[in-house]
């Protein structure tokens, strides 16, 4: 038995991808997903963290199905992932691990929604327990209190429901 990634408490390791150089971990700390690239000797080469505070990040397929795209073939250096958020449509980039850099390939676009308006925030709650619920908002940058809200909040046992974009929900913000 030989340890690669060691236990880091609060860190949830939900998918392993593996490629003939690299080896890339989807964990999740608190709501914040993040790629991370390690080499043959289990060091991390590169991080891959959208600037999010709450999102859903998909390894190989895009979560809308609007751009689908086969699973990474084993020999290549590159990964393609999408990202989604309340405020940011469905966007595919492409990364490619050789050279740590990366490029959107797509990103969906809905009329009349501009993702730069919107400011997206995580706020915690205690539960009746003494646990800390994260809870996930966004509304309009320019909205003024009160004003409409998009709240979502984290399921349980360990399966939250991650934020994905969809225009109604921007149309409520909107008014």
């Amino acid at each position: 038995w030989e340890e690669v990634i060691p236990h880091r408490a609060g860190v949830m390791l939900d998918e392993i991808h593996v490629l003939e150089n690299h080896l890339v971990v989807l964990e999740r700390e608190g709501l914040r997903p993040r790629l991370v690239s390690r080499n043959g000797s289990g060091r991390v080469e590169a991080t891959i963290a959208p600037d999010e505070p709450s999102c859903s990040l998909t390894v190989g397929l895009s979560p809308d199905g609007h751009y689908s795209v086969a699973r990474h073939p084993f020999r290549s250096s590159k990964l393609i992932y999408s990202v989604s958020s309340f405020g940011t449509p469905d966007t595919v980039v492409e990364h490619d691990l050789a050279n740590d850099r990366s490029a959107v390939l797509y990103q969906a676009r809905v009329a009349g929604y501009d993702p730069t308006q919107y400011i997206a925030t995580v706020v915690m709650a205690e539960a009746e327990d003494g646990v800390q619920v994260p809870i996930s908002l966004v509304a309009r940058r320019d909205r003024t209190s009160p004003g409409p809200v998009l709240l979502n909040v984290y399921g349980c046992y360990g399966k939250p429901r991650w934020p994905s974009f969809f225009p109604w929900p921007s149309s409520m913000t909107q008014r």
